[in-house]
């Protein structure tokens, strides 16, 4: 993190300012992720939009090639006063404020203001607790449901000029609890500007196929209610046994230590666990590998649900793509189910463990996967939703 505001200290300073009065659209997250560097991209070279983006957490290389300004808040006052500023230079056409916590978009609902703000929904607790039953029943000891939070979601969710969702399971929630906030879907996609090479082959790379993992994954002794759909140190051995290569990088983002796993890389050479990589250079490094890994059993998950198994699907699938790999899924998650099914672009492994995966592996069509890779991510670009999310912004309905 030192690292980005050195960048940011050094760099932001000397960019172009923009002019008055011109339009502009602003994006507030705590923590700047792939999504709002995809809308930011995809709105500033199709609409021609000056893009800002107001954060504390972020990448600066990254974020400043979707971002004509990026603006750090240091608290919820600081973050009013620069919006406010904001406001008298530009002609603020939405400002696109995020959850998590639910108070940064609190604070921009509340001030006196003559732009609509819109909720872009990356992930809400109220929505992932409302559907999981597990959830409901386990809340009175599991801390990560604050009620206050939710309540605070609400209220964002009531009062906001626009909701942009990522998924259905925000449509069903808005729905059943009839709340009259214009909503529009926007599922993630990929973006052309990460796209990295496609090589075809038809056998694993010195006789050993590779799989990888890039993204949020937990401790062995977080909650395993919470974490443990992605606590990945049980299935060393079975790779092993497989002789298939997993790789691990954390996310850049979130700075935890991972023992188990680097003491199962001591004893495990199919068991790797690499440093963390910066989002726009994440594609670059797994393209090396054979296959993305998204067979993530999400079942275990406290807050997972029937509503979620038919409408989620992680950022990663995409990042996949991007890299020019295949991806393996379980088929517990309808969307991927339906991309894999209609496109070939990965295959569905059903069993628990990888025991098995390498036969499964080797049944397939490579070159023919790897064409439906291209096909596929060519599909899912961010660039074939430009004009509906441009729309959207300026007639929410």
């Amino acid at each position: 993190m030192l690292k980005n505001w050195f960048l940011y200290s050094l760099k932001e300073f000397f960019r172009k300012n923009g002019e008055n009065k011109e339009d502009v659209i602003i994006f507030v997250r705590m923590n700047a992720r792939t999504r709002f560097y995809n809308f930011g991209s995809v709105l500033q070279r199709k609409q021609n939009i000056r893009t800002i983006l107001v954060t504390q957490v972020f990448e600066y290389d990254f974020q400043r090639q979707a971002f004509d300004e990026i603006k750090i808040f240091l608290s919820y006052s600081h973050l009013k006063r620069i919006v406010s500023r904001y406001g008298e230079k530009y002609n603020i056409i939405v400002l696109i404020a995020s959850l998590q916590p639910a108070a940064q978009a609190l604070v921009l609902l509340n001030m006196d203001r003559y732009w609509p703000v819109f909720i872009d929904h990356y992930d809400s607790l109220w929505c992932l607790s409302y559907f999981s039953k597990k959830a409901t029943e386990k809340s009175d000891t599991f801390t990560n449901i604050s009620q206050e939070e939710i309540n605070a979601e609400r209220f964002c969710f009531e009062n906001a000029d626009g909701i942009i969702a990522r998924s259905g399971t925000l449509l069903r929630l808005i729905e059943e609890n009839h709340i009259k906030t214009p909503i529009y879907l926007i599922e993630d996609k990929c973006n052309k500007k990460f796209f990295q090479p496609v090589i075809p082959h038809n056998g694993p790379k010195r006789s050993e196929w590779s799989v990888v993992y890039a993204g949020i994954f937990y401790p062995m002794n977080f909650d395993k209610n919470l974490a443990g759909d992605t606590q990945f140190v049980p299935l060393g051995r079975f790779f092993a046994e497989e002789r298939i290569h997993f790789n691990l990088y954390p996310s850049p983002h979130h700075n935890y230590q991972y023992p188990e796993y680097y003491e199962e890389a001591s004893r495990n050479p199919y068991f790797h666990i690499h440093s963390a990589v910066d989002f726009d250079k994440v594609h670059q490094e797994i393209n090396q590998y054979d296959f993305g890994w998204n067979s993530i059993d999400f079942s275990r998950s406290i807050l997972f649900s029937e509503t979620s198994r038919k409408y989620e699907l992680s950022l990663k699938f995409y990042t996949y793509l991007e890299a020019g790999l295949p991806v393996i899924i379980n088929g517990l998650l309808e969307r991927s189910k339906r991309i894999i099914s209609e496109t070939g672009c990965g295959f569905i492994f059903e069993n628990e463990t990888p025991q098995g995966l390498r036969k499964a592996i080797e049944s397939q069509d490579m070159i023919q996967m790897k064409k439906n890779v291209i096909r596929a991510r060519e599909s899912l670009e961010i660039d074939t939703i430009s004009d509906e999310l441009f729309e959207f912004l300026q007639n929410p309905r």
